[in-house]
């Protein structure tokens, strides 16, 4: 038999080998407990484990602050930031994308309009006409509300 066979024969036989059927006493770790309920066994947390969960939680607290349509990349980051340092500084942006209603719009047209996603379009002989001069312009959203 070759080394191969024998290696894939012990972990077959390793992970299909059953308990013995009945009770048996497992020695639980300093300080875990287990309640009964299911294959649940709690052990008390470290700090180390506390800290990570907070960090993890801020970070992903702040990589889904909401961004508008057509905000630039440096008013997200600040955002996400804010988010990171002062965790209520987002309320009002998801406040405002729920009292917006976009989602339950009839329509495409409605859905982008609540969202604030509408931009004009307007033709460049149109705009020379009126003698109205775009040069440096990079699209910029307003706000209606």
């Amino acid at each position: 038999m070759s080394l191969r066979s024998l290696i894939l024969l012990w972990c077959v036989t390793t992970a299909t080998a059953a308990p013995a059927p009945g009770n048996s006493t497992v020695v639980l770790p300093a300080g875990a407990f287990y309640r009964g309920d299911g294959d649940l066994l709690c052990k008390p947390a470290k700090v180390t484990d506390t800290l990570i969960f907070l960090v993890a939680n801020y970070l992903a607290h702040a990589a889904t602050t909401r961004t508008w349509a057509g905000e630039s990349i440096i008013d997200s980051v600040l955002a996400a930031v804010g988010a990171l340092l002062l965790p209520g500084s987002g309320v009002f942006r998801g406040l405002r994308a729920i009292a917006s209603n976009a989602r339950f719009a009839k329509n495409d047209l409605t859905t982008a309009a609540r969202a604030g996603a509408l931009c004009t379009l307007v033709k460049r002989s149109y705009m020379s006409e009126k003698g109205i001069s775009i040069q440096g312009m990079i699209g910029r959203a307003k706000r209606l509300w």
